[in-house]
């Protein structure tokens, strides 16, 4: 069973912190995030990524990576909007290795668990720093 993954990081540095909501889009074989934030008292739908379930953000950019993919996003009009996309080949692993090296950034801290107050209580703890 894949047990609830969110995180939450201020990625775009507006001193508002972004919700990553992990799904599994089982039809493509792929993971991603929906990716909400908070504007004028309510929450705002952001976009949704896919490519990988660890993320990774630098100045107005977010990179999903797995194993074998490295999906690149960068911010424009609010939204996240999809901008460059590696794939690993056997034939040419220095490429993607330098792709990886190009876009490391912080990583968001995805949490997982069953248990819903657990779930809460970190949730809060990441609000805490803002």
């Amino acid at each position: 069973m894949d047990y609830p993954r969110f995180g939450c990081e201020d990625i775009n540095g507006d001193k508002i912190p972004e919700l990553f909501i992990f799904r599994n889009y089982y039809k493509n074989f792929i993971g991603g995030y929906d990716i909400y934030t908070y504007k004028n008292g309510k929450p705002q739908y952001v976009s949704k990524i896919t490519g990988g379930s660890r993320i990774m953000y630098t100045s107005k950019m977010v990179i999903c990576k797995n194993a074998d993919e490295l999906t690149v996003y960068k911010w424009k009009s609010n939204k996240l909007v999809k901008d460059k996309r590696y794939v690993y080949s056997v034939k040419n692993p220095k490429k993607f290795a330098n792709a990886v090296y190009k876009y490391v950034g912080k990583v968001v801290n995805i949490y997982s668990s069953k248990n819903k107050t657990k779930q809460l209580n970190y949730l809060k703890k990441c609000l805490k720093k803002y």
